[in-house]
Formats: structure tokens, sequence, C-alpha cells
């Protein structure tokens, strides 16, 4: 599982290729906290792909590039949700290159879905998890009214306020084994 997770680190959360994403925000901008010792180069432990952040106002751009050379950019905003630190991810600007080699009307179709995972770092050590997806759409699909989304028991996408999403995620993260487990990032720079 920590594997996956590390994978699904770059094709889930970064290229939102996630059967679970929201339209919006998972926070509101009053929650919005940076901190600086976030800032540099973590690498996975198990997978060893890298992600570099870097301050960009109150928010991270961030560069992953995973174990085989692939990269990609994104932005994540880090806030505090109840008594935990969650990062909201965003798939970035696609480079001109890629651009470039497809039509506009193509590119027009994607739309990028906020992930949410959960972070806990303390010194050169970071714990990165989030929600099991599966568990979670089954939960929104058997529970239509708990949150506002679109889809069905293949790909769900979140449409709530962020005010919405986030009484909907404080209650839903006290059930049991809703959590992947979490892949450990050391701070290599």
């Amino acid at each position: 599982m920590r594997r996956q997770l590390g994978a699904g680190f770059a094709l889930c959360a970064f290229l939102s290729g996630c059967s679970v994403g929201s339209v919006g925000p998972y926070y509101q901008p009053a929650a919005v906290v940076f901190d600086s010792t976030l800032l540099g180069t973590w690498t996975d432990s198990v997978s060893h792909t890298r992600a570099v952040f870097i301050r960009d106002g109150n928010r991270y751009d961030i560069a992953y590039t995973s174990t085989d050379g692939r990269s990609a950019r994104f932005v994540g905003r880090l806030f505090r949700l109840g008594d935990a630190t969650a990062l909201d991810i965003l798939p970035g600007q696609l480079p001109d290159s890629i651009k470039a080699s497809m039509a506009d009307a193509y590119w027009s179709s994607f739309v990028s879905l906020h992930s949410l995972w959960w972070l806990d770092w303390r010194g050169d050590r970071l714990a990165l998890t989030s929600f099991i997806e599966d568990s979670l759409r089954a939960y929104v699909v058997a529970n239509p009214d708990v949150v506002q989304h679109l889809g069905n028991d293949q790909t769900l996408i979140l449409t709530a306020p962020a005010a919405d999403l986030q009484t909907f995620v404080l209650e839903y993260r006290r059930r049991p084994k809703v959590f992947v487990d979490s892949t450990i990032w050391k701070r290599t720079k």
C-alpha cells in the first residue's frame, strides 16, 4: 500500500487522474497557512520519487519528478483543518511544449481537480497520507446527501463549497480505516 501512495501522489493528485476530486478548494482563504519548514526537496523513502516545494506567495509551487524521470508542476496550499494540517493540491500549468502539440479544443475539455492530502512533518521527516478513494467514493454513493457531488461508483467529483467540504471531511476522517498507509518522505535538500 505504501508504494501505491507514492505512485498515487504522482498520478492522482498531480495529474487529476483520481477517482475522487473536488472542483473547488478544500480550504477557506482564512485557514491558509505558510510554513517555510516545508520548503525544500523531499524524497519518498520507498519509491524514491521527488517533490520540491518552492515558495510562491502564500502557496507552494511543487515540482514533482517520478523515479523514471517524468515530471509535473503543481500548486499546493497548506491549511489547518481541525487539529490536522492538510495540503490542497491542484495541477499547475502545462509546459508550453506539451500545450503546443495539441489543439486548444483538446485542452479545453480537461478539468483540474483539487486533491486533499494530510501532512505531518517534523524536521527532515514528512508523513503523507490521503483517504482510501474506494472507501470514500462508496460512502458518498451510499449516502448521497452527505456532500454535494457528481459521479457514480467509478468517479466522484465533489462540488460542495469549501465550508461544506470541510464539514464533510472532518466528519468522514473520524470513521475507522479511511486512510491509506502513510508514505514517509525525507528531506534531501
